[in-house]
């Protein structure tokens, strides 16, 4: 998942038209088919990068304020207002995550056109994206597949792994043309040299 909790922004613009946004993976899975421009890539990933930085720091301060509370509820007899005060500083946290998450739809939304929004709504309904997509995955699979036979025949697998050095950058910065371009030289090396 490229951002904690987007899956379930996504998952509410399933089943809740109220807010009708679209997960990152979902546009990052489909970008040729809705002909997202280079440009519009880059402003989600700018946006999904600044979600990724801000998390970890806010997941910590829910997991702080909740592990506070339940200190708090050990007591036999807890104090109710602390309690109470502590329930509220959880709440507050969570509502920091959720606001987070949903600056980042918000902003992916901003950036598709009219056109996109409506190809995204119908991909939408035939379920959750995955990402990596399955085409690069397939790849993947038939990459490891060939270089496993390599080792076994004892040939030296370093120039493939020297090029899928390039993969996961492209990969996190969402550039699946460039991504699919790597993995169909690399399987051409693989099989060239049999």
């Amino acid at each position: 998942m490229l951002v904690a909790g987007s899956a379930d922004w996504g998952a509410r613009a399933q089943g809740d038209d109220s807010y009708d946004f679209f997960p990152p993976e979902l546009v990052l899975v489909h970008q040729e088919g809705i002909s997202l421009s280079d440009a519009q890539r880059e402003e989600i990933m700018d946006a999904i990068h600044e979600a990724q930085e801000a998390s970890p720091g806010l997941q910590r301060e829910v997991q702080e304020a909740a592990r506070d509370l339940s200190k708090l509820l050990k007591a036999v007899q807890p104090d109710v207002e602390a309690a109470l005060a502590q329930f509220d500083e959880v709440q507050a946290c969570e509502a920091k995550v959720k606001r987070q998450q949903f600056e980042l739809m918000l902003r992916i939304k901003t950036v598709l056109n009219a056109e996109q929004q409506k190809e995204l709504n119908v991909l939408k309904q035939r379920g959750p994206a995955q990402f990596p997509p399955e085409s690069v995955q397939k790849k993947l699979d038939e990459i490891q597949s060939e270089v496993q036979k390599w080792v076994s025949d004892g040939r030296d697998p370093a120039a493939i792994a020297e090029m899928m050095q390039e993969f996961s950058p492209l990969i996190q910065e969402g550039k699946l043309k460039e991504a699919h371009a790597l993995l169909d030289r690399v399987l051409k090396k693989v099989h060239e040299e049999k």
